[in-house]
């Protein structure tokens, strides 16, 4: 055999290593900007279901909400947590300790479907 037939092993594996970073990468990368996105509380304005400093994972392709969900929405440059109170066809009425807001549906980022503490 010739010396470019049989590859050093750890050229091989640095291959294969790279080719699974690409993978990876494209895959994570649009999901995370478009499907799932992480966002650390800051605050319990939905406690006690996420308390400060809790991981919550939103997911962004829901447009269907119901009352007591947990949703993300953004308001000026802060994106905040509310629950959901109420439910119209073009904003949701949300709950945060002791106020309410309504907030329009082109500003909610989507709904909180995993939290880790």
């Amino acid at each position: 055999m010739t010396s470019t037939a049989r590859q050093n092993p750890l050229i091989r594996f640095a291959k294969r290593l790279a080719l699974t970073a690409l993978i990876a990468t494209a895959v994570i990368v649009p999901a995370r900007a478009y499907v799932l996105t992480p966002y650390r509380v800051m605050g319990d304005s939905v406690a006690p279901e996420l308390h400060s400093g809790t991981l919550a994972f939103v997911y962004r392709l829901t447009s269907d909400f119901h009352t007591g969900d947990i949703v993300a929405y953004r308001h000026g440059e802060n994106t905040y947590l509310g629950r959901c109170e109420s439910i119209t066809s073009d904003a949701l009425q949300l709950s945060r300790k002791d106020e309410t807001a309504t907030v329009p549906r082109s500003a909610i980022i989507g709904r909180v479907i995993l939290s880790t503490r």
